[in-house]
């Protein structure tokens, strides 16, 4: 269980950020240039958090650096970026954000709806932990991994698919999620962690391909 509380450890020590600008839903969000060249960005918390974001929240596409006057894309959303956010209820992420790093939304219990763009293809440890108002997740297929923890005590989740691409889900990746009633696991799985699925206790539909040449401990 020492996995689950990875999430706790520097969180209120903030990020450094190059710039700030205003997303399409009207809050100021921080991102940190990752490349100069390519010019991308990837959104990070500031020192303190984001304590004052509530409501919807929509992560752009591009941004425009109001100190220079370029425009970077936004490629990633960066580790605990809205940790704790509990005001935030829903979530849609750009199209053009590929990983979703760790503890990026852990402890968002407001949070009712995300929206996962077909351009994201890892959704990192713990990411949506302890998501306990999430009631759909949909994986889109160009998803290829799930991190450790990474929907762990998402209790109100009912409705999960996973997408067609993901390989490997991850340690207690769905642990407590006891809403979810059926699971079809898709036929690009070919390991399922320890726990994966424990303490799914509304699951009462599942089925596994032949693909899976792997089942952890508890899953």
């Amino acid at each position: 269980m020492l996995i689950l509380m990875m999430g706790v450890v520097g969180v209120t020590e903030g990020f450094a950020f190059d710039f700030e600008a205003v997303c399409p839903s009207g809050q100021t969000l921080c991102y940190k240039i990752t490349d100069n060249e390519n010019h991308y960005v990837t959104v990070v918390s500031p020192t303190f958090g984001y304590n004052n974001l509530n409501g919807e929240m929509t992560i752009p596409d591009v941004v425009t650096n109001v100190n220079d006057s370029i425009s970077y894309q936004v490629t990633s959303i960066g580790e605990y970026a809205f940790y704790d956010c509990t005001s935030l209820t829903s979530l849609t992420i750009g199209n053009l954000v590929e990983s979703i790093g760790y503890d990026a939304f852990a402890k968002c219990t407001g949070l009712k709806s995300v929206k996962i763009p077909n351009s994201v293809t890892s959704i990192g440890l713990c990411a949506f932990d302890g998501c306990k108002g999430l009631k759909s997740v949909e994986i889109p297929n160009s998803v290829t991994s799930i991190g450790d923890a990474a929907f762990t005590g998402c209790t109100g989740l009912t409705s999960l698919t996973i997408g067609n691409s993901v390989t490997s889900i991850g340690v207690h990746a769905f642990y407590g999620c006891k809403s979810v009633k059926s699971l079809t696991i898709p036929n690009s799985v070919k390991s399922i962690g320890d726990g994966a699925f424990g303490y799914c206790e509304g699951l009462t539909s599942l089925t596994i391909p032949y693909s899976v040449t792997s089942i952890g401990n508890s899953a």
